[in-house]
């Protein structure tokens, strides 16, 4: 079973975890599924609050998400939520941002405070992200407020990237996973 460790660094810090070279150790260890966007994840949390009074939304949601080495999220956006990414282990993540489609800015996500890469950054609603591993697989949890619906979620196409206009976005297909990301689905 895969275990993720954090050690303390000479001056205190908390040096990021490291993970090992064999991706299919980790996908399987921590039961991971494809994402439509590139890479793996697994919903590992769900607000047993709703979101509102008589609502099935939960207040919030997290998942595991994991790129291997060379591993690019497509540009996508999440409507009408806030998303939360922390780094727990491997190498550094650009976290590339959009908020209109076309200007672009890049968040270095590692956990090495000697380095000056935050372990987390926020996400607004309607802003279009990628995230790209710089130097080997990457493990972070995203965590999204009001919780993960996928009717909230859209995929630009494999082509499209900011500054190229408006993006043609495309209804992920969320591969029959047993969470489907639906709000409604158990919590592993």
């Amino acid at each position: 079973m895969l275990a993720l460790r954090r050690t303390n660094g000479c001056a205190g810090g908390v040096q990021p975890a490291s993970l090992p070279s064999d991706i299919a150790t980790v996908v399987r260890d921590l039961e991971l599924e494809p994402h439509p966007e590139g890479g793996w994840y697994r919903r590992v949390w769900a607000s047993e609050r709703p979101h509102r009074p008589g609502r099935e939304r939960p207040a919030g949601t997290a998942i595991h998400y994991l790129l291997d080495a060379e591993g690019i999220s497509r540009w996508h956006r999440i409507t009408d939520a806030d998303e939360l990414w922390h780094h727990l282990a491997g190498g550094p993540l650009e976290l590339r941002l959009s908020p209109d489609g076309i200007g672009q800015t890049s968040v270095l996500l590692g956990g090495d405070p000697a380095t000056g890469a935050p372990a987390h950054h926020s996400v607004p609603p309607g802003c279009w992200q990628s995230a790209r591993a710089l130097s080997g697989p990457v493990l972070v949890m995203c965590v999204v407020t009001p919780g993960f619906v996928p009717d909230t979620f859209q995929l630009a196409t494999e082509d499209w990237k900011p500054g190229d206009g408006t993006p043609s976005t495309v209804r992920p297909d969320w591969g029959g996973a047993p969470d489907a990301a639906s709000p409604e689905s158990p919590v592993n």
